[in-house]
């Protein structure tokens, strides 16, 4: 999500925890190698099984799908409302020779960089959890709506909540978004709408986040009253799926 002079709420935490040690680290975290290896062709075929050419990567963090989107040959928009994440998406798709433009936006606000519709809208690796309240999920749905072309297609992931908060889940694996070789995730809920997330590189305990745990229904809920259909979920790249060992509830929605 975002940076804005003009709003501020609970959905706006994340913008201090993307930040310092943890940043220095977010790739490695992220296991850039391992993470492509795990993804495989998954979403490219997504966007290429629905003619998509012009992609709006929204939640970017350093760059791991902007760099690979692009060098798929897709015609790639990079943003992302942590400001020091964007600074390292730069570097990243710079020194990677990689020429997409690269933006601090935030969601709510989404268009001040659309000057053209996008045929697909990415938001992946748990990013709309950071949004606490009902309203900023709403207006952002709202706002990647508008941002796609008529049949367009949204692509959004969040991490199973439904298991956590339902005491079910087993031990979150790091098959899908951090896939560092020396990582671990281990989420625990304060209340039912807060769940924390640590995360730990080399058996170093390296950061805690808040997240918002958005139920697998409430996200569906929302994509239809935004003016989605056609939704498709996936579990862990796959259609059919183990509810309580799934790590990650994977959105396919078209713009009507």
């Amino acid at each position: 999500m975002a940076e804005s002079a003009s709003r501020s709420s609970s959905s706006d935490q994340y913008k201090a925890e993307y930040s310092g040690d943890f940043l220095l680290r977010w790739d490695e975290l992220i296991g850039w190698q391992a993470r492509r290896k795990s993804e495989g062709s998954f979403f490219i075929d997504l966007l290429r099984a629905r003619n998509a050419r012009r992609v709006l990567d929204a939640a970017t963090g350093t760059g791991f799908h902007a760099v690979h989107l692009a060098e798929q040959g897709f015609s790639v928009v990079a943003a992302d409302g942590a400001a020091m994440m964007i600074q390292q998406a730069a570097e990243n798709l710079r020194s990677r020779g990689v020429d997409v433009p690269v933006h601090v936006c935030d969601w709510r606000e989404l268009r001040r960089i659309v000057d053209r519709p996008f045929d697909a809208v990415l938001c992946l690796g748990n990013s709309l959890s950071h949004l606490f309240e009902d309203s900023d999920r709403a207006a952002t749905l709202q706002q990647f709506h508008d941002a796609l072309v008529p049949g367009g297609v949204l692509i959004a992931d969040h991490r199973n909540y439904d298991a956590v908060l339902d005491g079910t889940h087993e031990a979150q694996r790091q098959n899908y978004c951090c896939c560092g070789p020396t990582t671990s995730v281990q989420l625990s809920v304060e209340h039912p709408r807060l769940v924390r997330i640590e995360y730990r590189v080399g058996g170093d305990s390296v950061h805690q986040i808040g997240t918002y745990p958005l139920r697998r229904a409430e996200m569906l809920d929302a994509l239809a009253r935004a003016g989605f259909d056609d939704i498709v979920t996936y579990g862990d790249f796959h259609q059919e799926y183990d509810a309580q060992r799934t790590e990650f509830f994977i959105h396919v929605a078209r713009r009507r």
